[in-house]
């Protein structure tokens, strides 16, 4: 049997190079082969990932997940002048373009909605 401390270190790396989980909130205990896992990560996927790298682990026998997921704070937008003229730009753009909304009414002759309909080229 690995001992406690092993296991907990064995666990940890796992976790930590398994890639899809942010490990910073996570802490492992281990007691008996009984792998506890507290903390928390950003979503139910990493929690779910977390459990699952902890049960592949040689020497654990059952893991009793106690992650709570708390979502990553979003970033503030970024306040550099080029992307604040962007958004400006991009905003005026799209009020010009809902102010001039066109409109079209289906005519007799036209195909169906969603139909494309295809003119034959002439051969040469």
């Amino acid at each position: 049997m690995i001992a406690n401390r092993e296991l907990e270190r064995r666990v940890e790396t796992v976790l930590e190079w398994g890639g899809r989980i942010d490990v910073t909130g996570v802490a492992v205990l281990v007691e008996s082969g009984l792998v506890t896992l507290r903390g928390y990560v950003c979503s139910h996927a990493e929690r779910e990932a977390a459990e699952r790298l902890a049960l592949q682990v040689s020497g654990t026998r059952a893991v009793a997940n106690e992650l709570a997921v708390r979502p990553a704070a979003r970033t503030a937008p970024p306040t550099d002048p080029e992307s604040t003229q962007a958004d400006e730009a991009a905003l005026m753009w799209l009020s010009e373009l809902l102010r001039h909304r066109v409109t079209t009414r289906p005519s007799a002759g036209d195909p169906a909605p969603g139909v494309i309909k295809r003119e034959r080229r002439k051969s040469t």
